[in-house]
Formats: structure tokens, sequence, C-alpha cells
């Protein structure tokens, strides 16, 4: 039942006519699920290839995810987090879009003592975007190098 919704949504997001859809159906172009199952949530993940982002695959698929997770949930099951790194922009706004709410940022497997390291050595990786990040969040821009911004949908 998860594959025929997928599909679905899929064909008639991306192939208008039934020509296309037979010619292209059976194409992979990336994925959704969850990346790591955890007692009270799930961390769900998603990959688009780079030559199909931008055109809302991403979007249709994780929207008709949400829905299944809903209908299936656990009991104990409420919430559902997405770790997405902040210099990616395109996954900010596709997860804001959802519905998601910024939770707080963490660090990604990077004991604190590492984390402060790194981003004392790697300043030049500071752009306007993550300057910009930055300000919203009342941060640092370099704590944002270290760490991984946690966004929380209820399901």
């Amino acid at each position: 039942e998860k594959r025929q919704a997928y599909e679905e949504v899929y064909i008639k997001r991306v192939y208008k006519t039934p020509e296309k859809c037979q010619r292209y159906s059976n194409r992979i172009i990336g994925y959704c699920g969850i990346n790591h199952f955890y007692r009270e949530y799930i961390d769900v993940a998603v990959e688009i290839l780079e030559e199909y982002r931008g055109y809302g695959y991403g979007y249709e698929s994780l929207k008709k995810y949400f829905q299944v997770l809903h209908k299936y949930k656990c009991a104990v099951m409420k919430e559902v987090f997405i770790l997405i790194g902040p210099d990616n922009i395109r996954s900010q706004k596709l997860f804001a879009k959802l519905g998601a709410q910024f939770e707080r940022l963490d660090f990604y497997d990077l004991p604190q003592k590492k984390a402060e390291k790194y981003e004392r050595t790697h300043l030049d990786l500071i752009d306007k975007d993550l300057e910009s990040l930055a300000s919203k969040l009342c941060v640092e821009p370099r704590c944002l190098l270290s760490r991984v911004l946690v966004y929380k949908v209820n399901i």
C-alpha cells in the first residue's frame, strides 16, 4: 500500500499523461523513509538525485509519507524529527512547507570539544547564508559549522 501510494503521487506530480507514466514509472530518483527509529520518535530522511531537485518530488513524497505514518502510527510515537545541515537551505524550506517547526540545534556525531575545535579551524566555511541563519537563531555563525538543525513534525 505504501509503495502504491508513493507511485501514485510520483506519477501524478511528474507525468501528466498516461503515455509518459508508462514510459518513466520505473525510474528511481530518490527515497524518503526512516533514517533512525527510536522508542519515542523517528528520524526521517529524504534524498532526491540532484538533477531532479526543485520539481516538488521531495515535497509530494514526504507529504504522502507523513500521511501514511499518521495512519499507521504507534500509540507512543507522536513526533517525527528531521536533522538538517545548516547549509541545506532547500531542505529547511521543504520541511517548513510541510509544517515542521524548528526545535533546536544539536551536535552531529561530534563530542563537544571536537565540535569546538572544528568550528575554530573551519571559519572560512561561513558564508552569508550561514550568517543569516545564525542571526535568525540568535547564535554565533561558527556554532552552525558543527551542529545540525532539528525540526519536529507532530503526527
